[in-house]
């Protein structure tokens, strides 16, 4: 069994890089992480940065070069490009050392933590969905209280409305007014029942708005009748 095939996620590996040169030492484990045979590859900051993804590359080689003119500590967490096109997640960090001649070359780790950046993934994914589950069941509960609230007397004024249009046709004094009256209260009746229609719709998983929009307080606000009315 080779070194590339005894892979394994968590692996941590060790690296000096002496900044003057860029030549760098890497351990068995660095290669192992790297996805590169120890026989095949010089160790250097040109090909750690080659085993990078592209998008991440320039930040990652910054930290170096800033880190090594400001003589600081460093860390960096980034995409590798494996042979076969394989991605992992590494964290890299260094610091600086002087050695017996007072040259400063860094010291430092990589680490594998793919598993890990898998687990913090499916964990947002997880909050993200039950953050829309708790949403939903806002919704849910509000609509229910709207069509409980509204719904039942929207009903009654539906009725009582329409049996007083009928009556209303014997010519009881003020017909014409009573009639205007009584049909605004149908109409925005109406306007209230698409409203909760469509607050229902915000519930759904596709969170589709409504396709027109209603103005609240016009429906909620509906003009009082000073009558009343007795289906006979």
């Amino acid at each position: 069994m080779t070194m590339m095939d005894s892979f394994k996620d968590g692996l941590t590996g060790t690296w000096v890089w002496h900044p003057p040169t860029d030549l760098m030492f890497w351990s068995r484990t660095m290669f192992c992480i790297l996805g590169l045979e120890s026989r095949k590859a010089t160790p250097s900051l040109e090909k750690l940065l080659g085993a990078i993804h592209r998008s991440e590359r320039p930040l990652v080689e910054l930290a170096f070069r800033n880190a090594a003119s400001e003589g600081r500590d460093f860390e960096q967490q980034c995409a590798i490009i494996r042979p076969g096109s394989r991605m992992r997640h590494v964290h890299l960090a260094g610091c600086p050392v002087l050695t017996s001649t007072s040259a400063r070359k860094y010291v430092g780790l990589i680490s594998d933590i793919t598993a890990r950046c898998a687990a913090e993934e499916t964990v947002r994914h997880t909050q993200a969905e039950l953050a829309r589950a708790s949403r939903v069941l806002a919704m849910d509960a509000l609509t229910t209280s709207i069509a409980h609230d509204i719904n039942q007397p929207l009903a009654a004024v539906i009725t009582n409305s329409n049996a007083a249009l009928r009556w209303l046709k014997n010519g009881t004094p003020r017909v014409d007014n009573a009639r205007r009256a009584l049909t605004a209260i149908v109409r925005n009746a109406g306007r209230a029942s698409d409203v909760i229609r469509n607050i229902r719709t915000l519930a759904t998983q596709n969170w589709h708005l409504p396709e027109k929009a209603l103005d609240l307080n016009s429906v909620v606000e509906l003009p009082r009748f000073s009558g009343r009315v007795v289906v006979s």
